[in-house]
Parts: C-alpha cells; structure tokens; sequence
C-alpha cells in the first residue's frame, strides 16, 4: 500500500476474444477455451486478490469489473468468451457477498457494441453506426466514455446502497433478447 498509496476504487477491464470463432460449440475443442477463460476470467480474479487486501483493512471501497452482454445472452460466434464474461458476472456477486460486511462494494458493467470516432476511420466508424441502426434500440453504437460515466455513478456515494449488480451498457440491445 506504500507504493499505491490510498485505493477507493477498482475497475477491472480485461478482455480478450476468441482468434477462432466457433459456431457451433463443438466445433471448438475444449483445450481451445483454456486462454479465454485464463484472460477474462482468472485474470480480473488475480486483480481482485491484489486490491481487495488493502480496501480491507481501510473498510471501504468499490471494485467494478468490465464484462460483456455476452456474458449474460451468450455469444454464438464466441462461446468460450461468453463463458468467461458469465463466469466474471457471477465472480462479482460472489465477492460482492464476502466484501459487503467490510463496506466494500463490487459490481459489474456489461456493454454492447461500442466505437471510437477517434480511433477509427471516418468510413469505418459511419459503417458500425449505420449497422448499428437495425440492430440496437437506440440506434446507434456505445462510446467508451459511456461506460466511464457509469463507473464513475457506480464508484460514487449516489450507488451506495448498489452491489452484486450487473449493468447493461448496451443501447438496449439485450431486452431484444430472450
């Protein structure tokens, strides 16, 4: 804790998807899920053991882990992604249950499709919004910085009594589906 000084608040953002896309399930071997599951999965548990320790003896603070829309209406293209993404929803409510007597909260963000106007060419981006449009409800892809702001909401004292949540940052694309 001397080197990192006072932790308040965590966000986990790791991902990582499949270079092999599997549709059907079976046409993935098993052994192919092993690195998806070790990056999105045992990786923000690694990053939830360094930083828990010191948000336990101060009795407070928030973790907030990055998942995705995957993780919770299953992704056909990416099975072992959404695997792990599910898992990682289901890690944070587990750890939301044994930090809660400490004051610790944890929570979960899952976003859909996000672009980056600033990372992406003029025509690329214009492409993602237009497909955008016949799929997602609001019309349009995410912003990084959308899900920013809700870390921000979710680390703050207005959620506060807000813990074991999953929230979907994904322009309604998940009440599409079942």
């Amino acid at each position: 804790q001397e080197q990192t000084g006072r932790i308040d608040h965590v966000v986990v953002s790791i991902g990582l998807a499949s270079e092999t896309l599997g549709y059907p399930f079976w046409n993935l071997a098993p052994e192919q899920w092993n690195r998806m599951l070790e990056v999105n999965l045992i990786g923000p548990v690694s990053v939830a053991h360094a930083f828990v320790p010191h948000m336990l003896t101060r009795k407070c603070g928030t973790m907030c882990f990055v998942s995705s829309i995957a993780g919770q209406i299953g992704s056909q293209t990416d099975p072992p992604y959404s695997a792990a993404k599910a898992g990682l929803i289901n890690f944070m409510q587990c750890a939301a249950k044994d930090m809660a007597p400490y004051g610790i909260r944890a929570n979960a963000m899952a976003p859909g499709s996000l672009a980056d106007a600033e990372q992406m060419s003029k025509e690329a981006y214009q492409q993602r919004q237009e497909t955008a449009k016949g799929q997602i409800p609001l019309g349009r892809t995410g912003h990084l910085k959308e899900v920013g702001y809700l870390s921000v909401f979710l680390a703050s004292p207005a959620a506060a009594y807000v813990t074991g949540q999953t929230w979907a940052v994904d322009g309604g694309i998940s009440i599409k589906h079942p």
